[in-house]
């Protein structure tokens, strides 16, 4: 306002005046950062407000890092660049904006909400070809911890810890698509993933040997745990994964009184093999085509191509490189998941066609589609 009044004064400078107004409102001009490069640290160029892209090379990058703004990252690879939290706190907050990863590792963090990344609830997440790995959270979310909406892409979330959702925890909108979750640990719930509420979509989704330590007080969920919000899981694999209570899923029942909402899992097309501690614990909601090896899920699998204590034949070596982004578990000869799909029912929990498997397998490869994140070729 006060500069508006300058330019009338001026009269005939009115013009200059106005132009040198707009040009120092324009925003810094935005570029790309090398790191080792035109920038010297990692920590500099993420507190640069020029830098929107910024490119690691191969190597060790010393975090914690603060991000409050759009900034895509990008690295050399899985096990080429690594992003190092030290041990001194989150290695990634994102507090804001929309944040992209690609081909990056972060390791090491140690928070109290989020030891690999807390993702804040007005930031985007997005996660492409990355690994979290041996992060540790005291309160939630190992790996991550999501508030916001996160995108997973051919992601790895391994050997993690926390109380409440060793790999992930998430209270926001999460949705994991190639994603592999193993050898995660929760002290209390949620070894591989914890929904404390919001909406998880798991799609081509490994989950195996994750853990909720077993304990007179605890250890409900080794592999998912739900206490409120909707999970609806699609083509997915549970199997290996140990709690006192559901080691495969466990569904929190609300107590009214409590003032919660009643977690809903929507199961299709999917997996729960060996999981100690049951496959299910509480009810699921079948959308068809899921196997069981135990009985624990027989009251809830009940739709077409629902089979509880069935041996599935999976690769007792669990993960494996079995080509893809990401560890998959195979389905070995003669399993009962070969083909268990007709065709025209090959789709996700939202009535969306599935075309590949977790490793980028096109479905089906004859006649009908291969329960699971794994499709034998044909």
């Amino acid at each position: 306002e006060r500069e508006g009044r300058v330019c009338t004064f001026w009269g005939a400078l009115t013009t200059v005046c106005v132009l040198v107004f707009l040009i120092s409102a324009l925003p810094a001009h935005a570029v790309t950062c090398e790191v080792p490069g035109n920038r010297p640290t990692f920590s500099q160029a993420v507190r640069d407000p020029n830098c929107d892209t910024i490119n690691l090379g191969a190597g060790t990058f010393v975090g914690p890092v603060t991000i409050e703004r759009d900034l895509t990252i990008n690295g050399a690879g899985f096990g080429e660049t690594v992003v190092d939290g030290q041990g001194q706190g989150t290695a990634i907050t994102v507090e804001a904006g929309s944040v992209t990863l690609n081909d990056i590792t972060v390791a090491n963090g140690n928070g109290s909400f989020g030891g690999g990344i807390f993702n804040g609830d007005e930031a985007t997440l997005r996660l492409n070809r990355v690994a979290l790995r041996d992060n540790v959270a005291s309160i939630i979310g190992g790996g991550l911890d999501n508030r916001g909406n996160a995108i997973l892409t051919d992601v790895v979330v391994a050997d993690n810890a926390s109380q409440f959702g060793g790999g992930i925890s998430t209270s926001g909108t999460l949705r994991m698509t190639g994603v592999t979750l193993q050898g995660n640990e929760a002290g209390t719930a949620g070894g591989g993933l914890r929904v404390r509420s919001g909406t998880a979509r798991l799609l081509n989704v490994t989950v195996y040997g994750n853990t909720a330590v077993p304990s007179d007080f605890a250890g409900e969920g080794g592999g998912v745990y739900v206490q409120e919000g909707l999970l609806k899981l699609s083509h997915v694999t549970l199997s290996g994964n140990l709690a006192k209570l559901g080691g495969g899923v466990f569904v929190k029942v609300c107590d009214p009184g409590e003032g919660c909402e009643q977690g809903v899992v929507e199961v299709k097309g999917s997996i729960l093999a060996h999981n100690e501690g049951d496959n299910c614990g509480r009810p699921l909601s079948s959308l068809g085509h899921n196997l069981s090896t135990d009985a624990s899920c027989a009251a809830f699998l009940t739709q077409a191509g629902d089979r509880s204590e069935v041996e599935v034949n999976l690769d007792p070596a669990g993960p494996q490189d079995n080509g893809g982004a990401t560890p998959t578990v195979a389905l070995l000869a003669g399993s009962p998941a070969v083909d268990a799909i007709p065709a025209e029912a090959c789709a996700d929990a939202d009535g969306n066609a599935v075309a590949a498997d977790q490793r980028g397998v096109s479905r089906p490869q004859r006649g009908g589609c291969d329960i699971g994140a794994f499709e034998v070729r044909g």
